[in-house]
């Protein structure tokens, strides 16, 4: 319900935060996400972690719809659908089954005879999450530099802007 609701919102805030800020906002509703699951970990309170719920709506709104919009505007036309599926692909598997590793080391890591210890389990994504954070903030440029090239007649036009 939540994603639904951050995807009909998602153009106003857009308008205001384009690619960068969207971004960050989704990286930092992750950190408060993670954050809030190791609060109720370490609190005993259930109310830690079903109010983050709807985090994960904005973050996978705010996140995905974000990126690909910014891959839409930056590939070649003729590159776009490759461009996309690239972005699948490292996202909904390589980046899944790595995610997935990470967290079942972790989960062992912290349990012992059977009982996890939910705190150190979730300041691991917590951690990563605000290290993501300090540099996708750092280290993205909204407006990069374009690169003209020369791709022989018949590809493309003569003069094709690349992004870098």
């Amino acid at each position: 319900m939540a994603e639904v609701i951050f995807l009909f919102t998602f153009p106003s805030f857009f308008a205001k935060l384009r690619y960068k800020g969207s971004i960050i906002a989704a990286i930092v509703a992750w950190v408060m996400m993670y954050g809030c699951f190791e609060l109720g970990a370490h609190t005993g309170v259930n109310g830690f972690i079903y109010a983050v719920l709807p985090f994960h709506g904005f973050c996978f709104t705010f996140f995905f719809v974000s990126g690909q919009l910014y891959e839409n505007e930056k590939a070649l036309a003729r590159l776009r659908n490759s461009a996309q599926g690239l972005i699948s692909f490292a996202t909904y598997g390589v980046g899944k089954y790595l995610g997935m590793l990470i967290a079942g080391n972790v989960l062992d890591r912290y349990t012992v005879q059977n009982a996890h210890n939910w705190v150190s389990v979730w300041i691991v994504p917590f951690v990563m999450a605000a290290i993501v954070l300090v540099g996708f903030s750092l280290l993205f440029r909204e407006n990069g530099k374009t690169l003209k090239i020369d791709i022989p007649v018949g590809i493309e036009d003569k003069n094709t802007n690349f992004f870098l």
